[in-house]
């Protein structure tokens, strides 16, 4: 009987390492599918009429004329002169309340850059770079009626040459409880302004790739989870720091993921 021929062992190539292997999903297909969808889904959101938050109208009033004095009405018997000063003697009247002026209201699209490290809990093995553009806050979303949340587009790439295109929902902190307590409605669905300092939860769903020396993730789609602590420097920006995970959730077979610590600078 023949002997069967032996089989030869695979060289490694001239360069000494073997190429990597990436993992390999059926579920990769639909995991692409189901982000793109929830980025159309985002847009479209972003996109509908009406969805912005409305200002409320300003009532301009005219100041009146001090050079011009209505004439001055006779008091009744016994009652004392309006010319004549009202309250306890030797006490001067108080002078003319205040009106509180409110934060201004965001509007319009906002601009943001970053930089910072990626894989921070990994030992800082890359830098890296994001640009976002964040389309202004949005009350009249269905099923979050005077909540407002702040649709967002970004890229992201890092000094290994990977590459994060994603699309996240923000919110901000003190307005969410506000509107969880109900004091939104009581208003008629009116947000308050945001304050001075935010701290903004954020999460969303992109498209990952590790490039020739970047880490790999386990699979194309990536979810995008942290928060943003951020201050505001003039009318139009802030500084913000902020931390967020990255992974696949459990849809691919790795699933290793990555934190990364930023800073922002943001402009409207």
């Amino acid at each position: 009987m023949p002997k069967a021929p032996a089989r030869t062992p695979e060289l490694p190539p001239a360069g000494g390492e073997r190429p990597r292997r990436r993992p390999v999903s059926s579920r990769a297909p639909a995991a692409a599918l189901v982000a793109v969808l929830l980025a159309l889904l985002v847009a479209a959101l972003a996109a509908a009429p009406g969805a912005r938050a409305q200002e409320a109208p300003t009532v301009a009033v005219a100041a009146p004329d001090p050079a011009v004095q209505p004439p001055a009405a006779e008091p009744p018997p016994g009652q004392p002169s309006s010319t004549e000063p009202v309250g306890e003697p030797g006490v001067e009247p108080l002078g003319e309340p205040v009106a509180e002026t409110a934060e201004p209201w965001p509007q319009g699209v906002e601009w943001v850059v970053s930089v910072g490290a990626f894989g921070v809990l990994d030992g800082v093995r890359e830098g890296q770079g994001t640009v976002e553009v964040r389309l202004g806050p949005w009350t009249r979303l269905p099923l979050f009626e005077g909540l407002p949340v702040e649709p967002a587009f970004g890229l992201t790439g890092t000094t290994e040459g990977s590459a994060y295109l994603y699309s996240s929902l923000r919110f901000d902190l003190f307005q969410t409880l506000e509107w969880l307590s109900g004091r939104v409605h009581e208003r008629g669905g009116r947000p308050s302004a945001p304050r001075h300092w935010q701290i903004v939860p954020f999460t969303g769903v992109g498209l990952y790739e590790e490039g020739d020396d970047g880490k790999a993730l386990g699979g194309l789609v990536e979810f995008r989870s942290g928060v943003e602590v951020s201050v505001r420097v003039t009318e139009r920006s802030r500084l913000a720091l902020s931390f967020y995970h990255l992974s696949n959730a459990g849809i691919y077979d790795a699933n290793p993921g990555s934190e990364s610590l930023v800073l922002l600078w943001s402009r409207r």
